[in-house]
């Protein structure tokens, strides 16, 4: 089955250019495929490199005016000419062997609606001492790192989160038929959103879609400095607590202006139970313990301020 990669990029030409170096030098799978990179800024270096590299790749060149990473995705699958889909990010690099067994795996499994693989973290600083996955798994969310194993097999709601775009490939017409990315999460330019992959995942699987774990096909992600700091962490936090509520409120029916009175009461309890491992940190003066019981606390004070407050757009 032919594949179309899809990279959407907002001003980051140099990572870019990584990216689709990393590119060219992959297996090239069984049959014909394309790239297409959407330009969500419109900047002359992104179609200068676009057509540097079209002796080495199948690339096409389209921009988008409407700024919002959905924005950008749901061009991509207005301009793809192929029967799948697979989104990556503009500053990921791809393990040699990606491409070929990403679209192996859609070849052999086309009785899927969506496949998804592994995001490994490059670290290009140090580790800090608060940041502990042990403690707060959802940390691990915020570096986009997703990793189930290496062993492929169905997807599972029970056993496996919903994949993140940095490696996630969907039939176009199904995509389409749920209506696109939603508009009102994600990064809209310099400023960043959440959600639109995970609610894309939940919106496949409600009309009966099926996933699979291409747990062989591995990306690998950059972890910059400002990506692990306290600040950067907190607003995270929220806006998790925003993509949860959001998630909760479409799987009741998605028109609800309130959510029931138990997930206030989870909200609330998990909240309080967060807020006494954050002081009980503080007492021992252990970092980690501190900032994994003030994230929880964060998330769980936004989840039931959001399930309180409806917002149609993701906060910042």
């Amino acid at each position: 089955m032919q594949v179309t990669v899809a990279i959407c990029t907002y001003q980051r030409a140099d990572a870019l250019r990584a990216a689709m170096e990393s590119l060219a030098q992959c297996d090239p799978p069984g049959e014909p495929w394309q790239l297409l990179i959407v330009d969500n800024a419109d900047e002359p270096a992104v179609r200068e490199l676009v057509e540097s590299f079209k002796n080495r790749l199948p690339v096409t060149y389209v921009a988008e005016s409407k700024t919002g990473v959905s924005h950008a995705r749901n061009r991509a699958l207005a301009e793809c000419t192929t029967p799948v889909v697979v989104f990556a990010d503009d500053d990921v690099t791809f393990d040699h062997a990606w491409l070929r067994r990403m679209a192996d795996a859609i070849a052999q499994h086309d009785e899927c609606d969506f496949w998804g693989g592994r995001v490994k973290p490059v670290w290009l600083t140090d580790q800090p001492a608060w940041f502990a996955p042990d403690r707060c798994p959802m940390l691990l969310d915020m570096i986009v790192h997703y990793d189930g194993g290496d062993e492929p097999r169905a997807w599972d709601r029970q056993t496996l989160k919903p994949f993140f775009c940095a490696n996630l490939a969907m039939r176009v017409d199904a995509a389409q038929a749920v209506g696109g990315f939603d508009t009102g999460a994600g990064h809209f330019g310099q400023r960043r959103g959440a959600g639109e992959d995970g609610f894309m995942v939940d919106a496949l699987v409600s009309r009966g879609g099926r996933g699979w774990y291409v747990g062989d096909a591995v990306v690998h992600h950059p972890v910059p400095p400002e990506r692990v700091t306290r600040r950067f962490a907190r607003r995270f936090a929220w806006r998790q607590g925003w993509v949860s509520a959001e998630t909760h409120r479409r799987l009741e029916g998605g028109d609800a202006q309130r959510l029931p009175r138990w997930w206030y009461r989870v909200a609330i309890e998990q909240g309080c139970r967060s807020f006494g491992r954050w002081i009980a940190g503080l007492l021992r003066f252990d970092s980690a313990a501190a900032f994994a019981g003030e994230f929880g606390m964060r998330y769980n004070l936004s989840r039931f301020w959001h399930a309180l407050r409806r917002r149609e757009q993701c906060p910042e």
